[in-house]
């Protein structure tokens, strides 16, 4: 399998689990903490927890694995399970406001093929909506989603496997298996799988979060945008891991993988879950969509950091 561990994965870990420490506390991440400030004891001790998860890192590490044990240390040392709760919502309400307009547009366009890339452009456009990725930074305005919606198709893809994902959906006509990544990213996810179940007819199970990680998307994202309305089901990954972690993974998700269906993947949590445990898993088409954050996985992509991919996955 690839490994997507480089050097400076060790100090951006350490940067996200500040980030969200900070978060869960309500605290600007600029604010130093001091021996003075009210917080110097748990921080101590979330510095001291932070290091001991990272002690082992090494060649042969899976960030998104610490990652998973840096924020659920994070909500345990806080006893504040869900620090981004506010930012899910507001994602959410913004992007809403985008969603008849693009719906809207898509409909105007000559075929169904056109539109789903379309759609799945707007969809990477959506995976901008991250707040825990260092060195990624996304301003939740109307006005600069709006820029990153319109902005999508210029910056283009690096990897671009479109039409593998369009053969083999008209081809096999599989049911198809959706793993969401963030909130607000999701209403452009809405669009996508809209095409896939109104168009195609395909068979749509969307996958959320198990518990709250970050600006994931939970059940109740899922709800406050009507994600039922163009899907068959929504199930949980069982777990409130960083992607998902197939081992611990609930059984209605490991089900899901069942009878080869197509696996549309956002994110890059659920790119490097796939690589660490496709082996593992049932035979499925898997094709990550996602904006490139980080160089490591820019790297194992085959691409550099900021880039967009459509990406066909085979794990090795």
């Amino acid at each position: 399998m690839p490994h997507f561990v480089i050097p400076s994965c060790a100090p951006c870990l350490l940067e996200a689990g500040f980030q969200v420490l900070y978060k869960a506390n309500g605290i600007p991440s600029d604010q130093s903490i001091g021996r003075d400030h009210p917080k110097f004891n748990q921080f101590m001790k979330a510095t001291q927890e932070f290091l001991d998860i990272l002690q082992n890192f090494g060649d042969k590490s899976f960030p998104a694995l610490i990652a998973s044990d840096l924020l659920r240390a994070v909500k345990q040392i806080t006893g504040n399970s869900d620090p981004y709760k506010v930012e899910r919502e507001d994602s959410n309400r913004i992007c809403l406001h985008f969603y008849d307009k693009l719906k809207s547009d898509l409909s105007k366009l000559e075929t169904t093929k056109i539109r789903l890339r379309k759609a799945q452009f707007l969809s990477i456009a959506g995976n901008n909506i991250d707040f825990v990725t260092p060195g990624h930074t996304v301003m939740l305005t109307e006005e600069s989603i709006w820029h990153i919606l319109e902005a999508v198709e210029r910056i283009g893809l690096i990897k671009d496997d479109f039409d593998i994902l369009w053969e083999d959906i008209t081809e096999r006509h599989p049911r198809i298996v959706y793993l969401l990544d963030n909130a607000g990213e999701i209403v452009f996810d809405k669009l996508v799988m809209s095409i896939l179940q109104d168009e195609l007819g395909l068979d749509v199970t969307a996958v959320v979060k198990g518990g709250p990680v970050a600006n994931d998307v939970l059940q109740q994202d899922a709800e406050m945008v009507q994600l039922i309305e163009c899907c068959a089901s929504i199930i949980t990954t069982g777990t409130d891991d960083v992607g998902f972690h197939w081992q611990k993974a609930g059984l209605e998700f490991r089900s899901a993988f069942e009878g080869e269906p197509l696996v549309i993947s956002k994110g890059q949590a659920n790119f490097e879950a796939f690589n660490i445990f496709g082996l593992d898993m049932p035979l499925v088409r898997f094709f990550a969509v996602l904006k490139l954050k980080c160089p490591a996985n820019a790297s194992i992509a085959g691409g550099v950091k900021g880039q967009q991919v459509i990406l066909h996955v085979t794990p090795s």
